[in-house]
């Protein structure tokens, strides 16, 4: 082939690549519980937490507040307790009265426990 021919080619790929990229915000939603996953790196084998820990609380952003399901979306900073990183995750409410008051946008100050095997918010302070 000539280098023309080679540059049509490549520029024809590269167009239908671009093409068929899907647009991200058609693309579903997923829950971000994150049951079972392995996650190495992690301290999920941490000790209990102390009495000093269980005072901690993690500053975050409220994302969204779902109060049928008894869920809130947080961006927040490093969960020390839980030995996880800075994100932005979906926990479940110890019970209704966590998420009174809660509302998108608004900056809250927070305590995340593992309950069972899930990520809950024990504990939930407007900022």
């Amino acid at each position: 082939m000539t280098l023309l021919k080679h540059s049509i080619a490549l520029i024809t790929f590269a167009v239908a690549g671009a093409a068929s990229a899907a647009d991200p915000a058609t693309q579903p939603r997923m829950d971000m519980s994150m049951p079972g996953m392995a996650m190495p790196g992690m301290k999920m084998d941490a000790a209990k937490p102390t009495e000093a820990d269980s005072a901690t609380l993690t500053r975050g952003i409220v994302k969204k507040v779902d109060t049928d399901q008894g869920k809130i979306t947080i961006q927040h900073e490093a969960l020390e307790n839980l030995g996880m990183p800075a994100m932005t995750m979906v926990f479940r409410a110890a019970d209704a009265t966590v998420l009174q008051g809660a509302k998108a946008g608004e900056a809250v100050a927070f305590r995340a426990e593992k309950v069972n095997g899930a990520l809950v918010v024990t504990r939930l302070v407007a900022q």
